[in-house]
């Protein structure tokens, strides 16, 4: 019997309350019920009060930041590698995504920057106290994080907890990516990281790199596209809820992997294997993938 993680249940509820949204004709007010759910599930970090110190745009030492981590409400987020001619700074700016109008000091962003963690909230917020429907006013913001080549491949942890909105990262390197996403669109391309984390209720992924250790998906639902160059994910596990995952791994690739397969219904497809029962295997099957799905479809390449 196939058993999803907590994480997993917390996303089902959560899609569930955005199709009552939808049903009732209260759509404004889904930030409200976010955050509501957040509080309940112990997860308010996103949604709630920053004690973060500063507020606004700044721009960083990169010998100084190892880690940074996004708490981001809505709007757009990007994260690029620029040349170091342009700038030998981390430079972060953010602006509402219509383009206009500054930003009142209640609703810039907050940051603070502690053993080389650089963290960075959406604003400051209100308690998580706002009822169900309870809803909020602050426009979506546009966040983008320019930082030197010479550094873009070295950060250590980038974790980013999205409500919604649009993600996109280029050209970034680092020991772990993390993603937790309400619901938006997540886009990665010419990534390095050793271990990648996903983990979606709702929305858009789609990545492209070189993820060499673990590679972690938990989905209620979404579209999630993982393509891995140059190497194999040494381990990877999967659980789906529903929606579409799918990981492609380079043929070239001198390690194999084994499937091992539990599942309600839906459809999985890995093409390259050999199949017994639940096992699929491809070359030498070292590496260890695990796949655990209530409905949905997965594809293995």
């Amino acid at each position: 019997m196939t058993n999803l993680t907590t994480a997993s249940w917390v996303k089902v509820l959560l899609i569930a309350l955005l199709c009552l949204v939808l049903c009732t004709g209260v759509g404004g007010c889904f930030i409200g019920i976010q955050r509501s759910v957040s509080n309940v599930l112990g997860t308010a970090h996103i949604m709630g009060h920053s004690s973060l110190p500063n507020a606004g745009d700044h721009e960083f030492d990169p010998s100084q930041v190892r880690d940074i981590s996004i708490n981001w409400l809505a709007g757009s987020v990007d994260i690029v590698a620029i040349d170091d001619a342009a700038s030998n700074e981390i430079e972060m700016r953010e602006t509402y995504r219509s383009g206009s109008g500054s930003i009142p000091e209640a609703e810039r962003l907050r940051w603070g920057l502690e053993n080389g963690v650089l963290s960075i909230d959406y604003y400051a917020g209100q308690p998580v106290s706002v009822g169900l429907f309870g809803c909020s006013s602050t426009a979506p913001k546009s966040l983008t994080i320019s930082i030197p080549r010479s550094y873009a491949h070295s950060l250590g942890k980038l974790s980013i907890s999205g409500a919604s909105g649009r993600y996109d990262l280029m050209e970034i390197g680092c020991e772990s990516i993390s993603f937790d996403l309400a619901s938006g669109d997540v886009s990665g391309v010419a990534l390095t990281a050793n271990d990648v984390e996903l983990d979606v209720a709702s929305g858009s992924v789609s990545l492209e790199g070189a993820f060499s250790g673990r590679l972690a998906v938990d989905a209620a639902s979404g579209n999630i596209d993982v393509t891995c160059t140059d190497v194999r994910p040494s381990t990877a596990s999967i659980s789906l809820a529903s929606g579409n995952v799918q990981l492609l791994t380079p043929a070239a690739s001198e390690q194999g992997y084994t499937v091992f397969l539990e599942r309600i219904t839906g459809e999985f497809n890995c093409p390259r294997a050999q199949q017994q029962d639940d096992l699929y295997k491809v070359g030498d099957g070292t590496a260890s993938y695990t796949v655990d799905m209530v409905s949905g479809n997965v594809t293995i390449d």
